[in-house]
């Protein structure tokens, strides 16, 4: 079950955090005190009914789910903004591959750009020699042969003078774009999505560099501190066993609540909420390197003239079934829902369904497309089906008669 589930969640940060462990020792001594008799809260006048707590509970609730909210919105965009540059990466490549005609030029292009992104992401997880880019890192670039070590120089100069202004992923796209205008026409698509994916990166940065404002942050743990000690306080005083239970959940939430929205606040980094990073770069070279070294010609391998047209389909007409995947695996059935639905409609009398045959393709089995007629059938099929409908016309007009 998954609300048993413990590993990859954020009940491990809480349960970590000494101010858990010292709320519930509150809880648990006071009980203690009162059940054993060391305390009577009626001699000090310190008694604390549930319902007085219910205005600080309330400012407590909405802070965190305000917070909370605002985080995972900015956790959305950022997600947003790292898979776009990504994707924006390979219409890139896309670009290249196909206006740009010098096949080494194309290698060194993209080879730029995916450094690029390597190095941006090095620059938000930690500090070296290229404002956040280690030489260790600079080395996996090397290694990869992204970049050569007199780039290398460079840009460790670049980070050397510019300090924490230093920009070396954008730099490498600044490196990118003039080379290839030195050996290429201009491209007005390539331009603009070389300043797309800038601008992904730089609308991290910016999203990064203005975190939640430290005095909400501070307001809004003291809301759950004083509550949480109040809570702690008056379910020490009821009279059932159940009471340190209920305290430790309602803890449990509303601390694993503030932790969630602290580890969503940058998801550049090695918590279990933060972006696979790894992942996500790893697949961006395959895709690149799919497209960029791709042995297939397209344009050369398709003969126009024996393009056939597609097949012609009409109303009601199913000829393909995208849930192939899901169907039932457990008991091993191999139940055919798109066969289901046409057998269904054959047998209510409905719309009728194309019949469907195995296509003669070298390119794949496409299961589910339309038996082709023969012309003489289709048109005499459609003289009967014009004098039925004539017919059905004068018995209409006779029955008014």
């Amino acid at each position: 079950m998954t609300a048993l589930t413990f590993k990859s969640t954020v009940i491990p940060l809480v349960m970590a955090k000494p101010e858990f462990w010292m709320l519930l020792g509150l809880n648990l001594g006071i009980g203690y005190a009162r059940r054993a008799g060391l305390y009577d809260p009626d001699d000090y006048h310190m008694t604390l009914a549930m319902g007085l707590t219910g205005v600080t509970g309330s400012l407590m609730t909405f802070f965190v789910v305000f917070y909370n909210g605002n985080v995972f919105s900015r956790y959305q965009k950022l997600y947003e903004l790292t898979k776009g540059m990504s994707e924006n990466c390979l219409y890139i490549c896309s670009i290249i591959d196909k206006d740009v005609k010098n096949k080494a030029l194309q290698r060194k292009l993209l080879r730029w750009l995916l450094a690029s992104c390597f190095v941006f992401f090095f620059e938000r997880t930690g500090e070296g020699g290229g404002e956040g880019v280690a030489d260790s890192e600079f080395q996996q670039l090397a290694n990869l042969g992204l970049i050569t070590a007199e780039e290398v120089k460079a840009l460790k100069n670049h980070g050397k003078t510019m300090k924490h202004w230093a920009i070396p992923s954008f730099v490498l796209l600044h490196w990118s774009m003039k080379l290839y205008r030195v050996h290429t026409a201009r491209i007005a698509d390539l331009d603009k999505t070389y300043f797309v994916v800038r601008k992904c990166q730089e609308d991290v940065v910016e999203m990064l560099e203005l975190p939640m404002p430290f005095q909400y942050y501070h307001i809004m743990n003291l809301m759950l501190m004083l509550n949480l000690c109040l809570w702690a306080y008056s379910l020490a005083l009821v009279d059932t066993y159940f009471a340190p239970v209920i305290f430790f959940f309602v803890q449990l939430m509303f601390q694993g609540m503030r932790e969630l929205s602290i580890a969503l606040a940058d998801p550049y980094g090695t918590d279990e909420t933060d972006f696979p990073l790894n992942e996500w770069m790893t697949g961006l070279y395959m895709r690149i390197h799919a497209i960029a070294e791709d042995e297939f010609d397209a344009a050369a391998s398709v003969k126009l003239d024996d393009i056939a047209p597609l097949h012609q389909l009409t109303y009601g007409q199913n000829i393909i079934d995208v849930l192939e995947d899901s169907k039932t695996e457990a008991t091993g059935e191999s139940a055919d829902k798109t066969a289901d639905w046409r057998a269904k409609k054959k047998s209510e009398g409905g719309k009728k369904v194309a019949d469907t045959k195995k296509a003669d393709d070298q390119s794949g089995d496409y299961k589910a497309l339309p038996i082709d007629e023969p012309a003489g059938e289709r048109k005499s099929k459609k003289h009967s089906q014009k004098e039925e409908h004539h017919e059905d016309e004068e018995e209409e007009d006779d029955g008014g008669d």
